[in-house]
């Protein structure tokens, strides 16, 4: 089974464009973890971005063939169609979400996949990376693999949400992504 699958440049980026100026015309809402929405504190500690939500079905349309397309070929998994808004994300200087799997304790029925659209390259931040865990180090430290397939502005990469996974602090610049999530029936 495959960790994760991508499609490198997959979206043009006039239409990346698109997407960031629809997502810029939303209100700002704070990031935050399953935990901080239902306990009503916010720290940062876990995660700190400015997310958007879109609900336009021609932005939908695009993550919703991706990651068909990948479950096609990696997965195989039971899927419903996608009903969960669309987050755009921006991250600036020291903004990141640690480690965390995709799945919310409010949601009937799981996440299965993640789908995540780039729509900034890599040249216009420095950190930011979306890293996968592959495993832990002597010391009990998750250990990272680097997603640097995605680097560039419109291309997606879809994974199991079930998947640790993180993004590491931004140092300079500004990273821009359009995040959905599929649900199926429960895990059997």
């Amino acid at each position: 089974m495959n960790l994760y699958y991508y499609f490198k440049d997959a979206v043009p980026k006039n239409i990346c464009d698109e997407v960031i100026k629809l997502g810029l015309s939303k209100e700002k809402n704070v990031g935050k973890t399953s935990e901080e929405a239902v306990n009503g504190k916010l720290t940062n500690d876990t995660r700190k971005t400015d997310i958007y939500w879109i609900e336009d079905e021609w932005v939908r349309g695009i993550m919703t063939y991706h990651t068909n397309f990948a479950n096609h070929l990696s997965w195989n998994y039971d899927l419903h169609p996608n009903s969960e808004l669309l987050q755009f994300g921006v991250y600036t200087k020291e903004d990141h979400y640690t480690w965390h799997v995709d799945d919310v304790i409010h949601n009937p029925e799981p996440r299965k996949l993640t789908t995540i659209l780039m729509l900034s390259d890599k040249e216009n931040y420095e950190g930011g990376d979306l890293l996968f865990n592959d495993g832990v180090d002597k010391d009990e430290n998750i250990v990272g693999v680097k997603c640097d397939e995605i680097e560039s502005k419109g291309s997606i990469v879809v994974f199991p949400s079930v998947i640790l996974h993180k993004v590491s602090p931004i140092l300079s610049g500004q990273r821009m992504t359009l995040v959905s999530w599929t649900h199926g029936p429960n895990w059997r």
